[in-house]
């Protein structure tokens, strides 16, 4: 996280301590239990999003999943963008990852 912090990212605690201190949250995550989890769960992001703050999921999840995190961020007054990304370590590595991104405008 120190490295991250040092090209001005923040570090919360919590997803919701991450939500309340920025603008745009990023999500990245392995499966639709973990993203679910950190947008509904006691101190997810549900809990500081509102009006003029966004919500980015990368995480590789079912539409049904994506659906249910869109709706929750949606009923707090933020922004949502699906936004998940194609390749694996080697292409990361690389810097040849694909994001599939899709949102409102």
């Amino acid at each position: 996280c120190e490295e991250l912090a040092a090209h001005g990212a923040s570090i919360g605690n919590t997803p919701a301590e991450v939500a309340k201190k920025c603008k745009y949250t990023i999500a990245m995550l392995a499966d639709p239990p973990a993203a679910l989890s950190v947008v509904y769960a006691k101190d997810g992001v549900l809990e500081q999003m509102c009006s003029g703050k966004g919500y980015i999921d990368m995480s590789t999840v079912d539409a049904a999943t994506s659906t249910k995190i869109c709706e929750g961020i949606l009923a707090k007054g933020g922004r949502f963008v699906e936004a998940p990304v194609s390749g694996s370590k080697k292409p990361a590595e690389d810097g040849q990852l694909i994001i599939l991104a899709a949102g409102d405008k």
